[in-house]
């Protein structure tokens, strides 16, 4: 059986295996209810929506938590803290909850009062350097947002509660772009590569070269934003208020159909390393794969965890899938098909019985997987 995705739900009496040929992609479902659940690789405090943001570090060994008091970093394959925990206390006026890791994974990156933008080492809890400017608490929040290139050599912040971005050479410091937002409010994502930024206003998306300051523009919006952008740059995903939708950079369009929405809930988005799908996961913690080339749902709403999700990331080659939620675990989830395999033979004690392959999967001609 040669399959190119699959996943367990925790706790449920479903296999989720995704397959495809020339024509598409489709999905089977098995009830494997005697088989394991994903693993719960971390537990933490548990966390809310509005008060904590999460983010794993690029290699996947760890995991941030931010909330109103402090910055935590555990080790997933430990469960153990890294280092203490940087209190980074909400006074006055709040600053957004953020928090993200450098891409070399040696910093976490926070928003701070006064400093501006904080870099931490999670080992020790030292600050290693500050981006400002300074904030002295009148306004606007310092930053809401934060992005850098695939190399790290260039991030992106906003500042004054993102009405106008920066993007700065590292690590020199040196300010390259000053860029107000046309509309009064933006959200800067960098480009892989680092030569240029998309900004999403409430009005559109547009994009803008660094250090030239050129504005191209994208698309207009109404209502959403931008949800993941693919590793290589190619596909940007964008939650609209009845869809997601994907809009191809080298094309310059929106690719349809796109992807139907149940509700206007803000969704978590990532694509998976080799790009072929996106994954969702949704205010309730249940996640669902979708084929990008075809646009289509390759699974329900599987639920891995009681609550919304704070991050999800992809280990060895993608071939794993984690998941934090404010339910305050991490998941660890297998997308190996040969993982989903083992497991069916293994537990099941062998192939699927004809009966038991009519029953789980009828629209398949019979044959075994266990070889």
């Amino acid at each position: 059986m040669k399959a190119a995705q699959a996943a367990f739900g925790p706790g449920d009496r479903t296999l989720v295996v995704v397959d495809g040929d020339a024509q598409g992609s489709w999905l089977r479902v098995f009830d494997v209810s005697r088989h394991t659940r994903p693993v719960a690789a971390l537990t933490y405090p548990a966390a809310t929506e509005d008060d904590h943001r999460g983010a794993f570090s690029p290699d996947w060994r760890l995991f941030a938590l931010r909330d109103r008091s402090s910055v935590r970093t555990w080790n997933i394959d430990t469960g153990e803290p890294v280092g203490p925990p940087v209190p980074n206390k909400v006074t006055g006026v709040e600053p957004n909850l953020l928090v993200q890791f450098t891409p070399d994974g040696r910093n976490v990156v926070d928003s701070h009062l006064p400093s501006g933008i904080r870099f931490l080492d999670p080992k020790t809890g030292r600050v290693t350097r500050t981006l400002g400017p300074a904030y002295t608490g009148d306004g606007p929040s310092p930053s809401n947002s934060v992005s850098f290139g695939r190399d790290g050599e260039r991030v992106a912040y906003t500042v004054d509660g993102g009405q106008t971005t920066l993007i700065r050479e590292l690590p020199s410091g040196r300010l390259l772009l000053r860029s107000p937002a046309a509309d009064g409010w933006g959200m800067p994502l960098m480009r892989p590569g680092g030569d240029a930024i998309i900004v999403q206003t409430a009005e559109d998306l547009h994009l803008v070269t660094v250090p030239g300051g050129k504005r191209r523009d994208l698309f207009e919006t109404a209502w959403g934003g931008i949800g993941a952008q693919s590793t290589d740059g190619r596909l940007l995903a964008y939650q609209g208020s009845t869809a997601i939708r994907l809009f191809d950079m080298e094309a310059g369009r929106m690719l349809e159909p796109g992807f139907p929405l149940e509700d206007q809930s803000p969704v978590l988005m990532s694509f998976t390393p080799d790009g072929r799908f996106l994954v969702t996961g949704d205010s309730k913690g249940r996640v669902r794969l979708w084929d990008v080339r075809t646009r289509r749902p390759l699974t329900g709403q599987v639920p891995l965890h009681n609550g919304p999700l704070l991050d999800m990331a992809f280990r060895d080659g993608g071939t794993r899938m984690l998941t934090a939620g404010t339910d305050g675990t991490v998941r660890e989830t297998s997308l190996d098909p040969a993982d989903a395999v083992r497991e069916i033979c293994d537990r099941a004690g062998g192939d699927l019985t004809e009966a038991e392959w009519r029953r789980y999967v009828p629209d398949v001609p019979y044959r075994t997987v266990c070889g």
